[in-house]
């Protein structure tokens, strides 16, 4: 069974492995994603938690480490990439973007293009 984890917990592992990183940023990611999913008729999370019965908020639910796991690849990806902590990575480097995501979990290995990765076709055009 995965090891489930509120979002306050959630919050410090960001705080303490990528401190450049808005753990805000990781509540809309993953709003976003179960919206994809839902709308896609896909299941997203592995949480065993009931939500309604802890009268939590929706925006900030807890998750599972699998999927905290799932969110964050690309997330440490982009970090270790962005040397200065600039929040912007140049042209050149977003090809390295996918190839260190897909290191860090092989559930990116379909994704053949960064533009993928980062849902720009989908929600762009």
């Amino acid at each position: 069974m995965p090891l489930d984890l509120s979002f306050h917990d959630v919050e410090n592992i960001i705080r303490e492995t990528l401190p450049a990183l808005d753990s805000e940023l990781v509540a809309e990611i993953l709003q976003a994603s179960r919206q994809f999913c839902h709308v896609s008729d896909l299941v997203f999370a592995k949480c065993q938690r009931d939500e309604a019965q802890e009268g939590g908020n929706p925006f900030y639910p807890p998750m599972s480490q699998e999927d905290l796991s799932l969110l964050m690849a690309p997330a440490v990806a982009f970090c270790a990439l962005d040397q200065n902590g600039s929040g912007i990575l140049s042209v050149k480097d977003t090809s390295y973007l996918l190839q260190l995501t897909q290191t860090l979990s092989k559930e990116y290995e379909s994704i053949q293009y960064w533009e993928d990765l980062l849902g720009l076709t989908r929600w762009i055009f």
